[in-house]
């Protein structure tokens, strides 16, 4: 397992980009909202390292006041076996449904995503785009986390347990990129195992 291992083992956060890979402060919210932080008060005792690294940015100090303005109606925070977790919130009579993880788990329930402020169908020609950017993205050594988001006004969406079925018609918003930098010792480690004949083999859950 490399982190913690090759790497420093703390999570920082890189950048918060909208689909046309430029940096978003609404994709920095999208996910301030949707995160231990703003679903559980006292975000200081948080254990998720992704959502202490979001907490943590000096960006996020500025966003504090309009955060207030969101009513949190329902959460769901990740877990391991979706690999997402989802926050339904209010402000001003709009429900709003936002969904953050792993982009192979978000990407299947995208039907729309937003590029150059339109939202458009998420077809098969905008799928390989965003795959091909988050693969640049991973082999520079980026995590990605995907966050996507369906708005309902009203009564239209229930003010209840949010459940797999609503999150099905998303458009999808950006990303939240996220470094674990390498420990300046590492070529090093790597040379001396070589050298005594030791194979190093990585596993790791950030990309399938």
């Amino acid at each position: 397992d490399k982190t913690g291992t090759l790497t420093e083992g703390k999570i920082h956060l890189e950048s918060f980009e909208n689909l046309d890979n430029e940096s978003d402060p609404q994709i920095l919210l999208s996910g301030l909202l949707c995160s231990e932080g703003f679903s559980q008060p006292g975000h200081q005792k948080l254990n998720n390292p992704v959502d202490l690294a979001l907490w943590a940015d000096e960006k996020s100090v500025s966003l504090k006041k309009t955060l207030t303005s969101f009513k949190l109606l329902e959460s769901r925070d990740f877990d391991f076996e979706t690999k997402k977790a989802a926050v339904l919130v209010e402000k001003d009579g709009i429900h709003q449904l936002i969904v953050k993880g792993a982009a192979e788990n978000i990407l299947p329930f995208c039907s729309k995503w937003q590029k150059e402020g339109r939202v458009e169908v998420f077809d098969e020609a905008g799928q390989k785009v965003i795959k091909t950017t988050i693969q640049n993205f991973e082999t520079n050594g980026i995590r990605v986390l995907a966050l996507a988001q369906k708005e309902e006004v009203g009564n239209q969406h229930p003010a209840s347990a949010i459940n797999i079925k609503d999150e099905t018609g998303l458009t999808l918003k950006g990303f939240l990129l996220f470094s674990d930098p390498l420990k300046k010792n590492v070529r090093e480690s790597l040379h001396l195992f070589k050298n005594l004949g030791i194979v190093i083999k990585i596993l790791s859950g950030d990309s399938p």
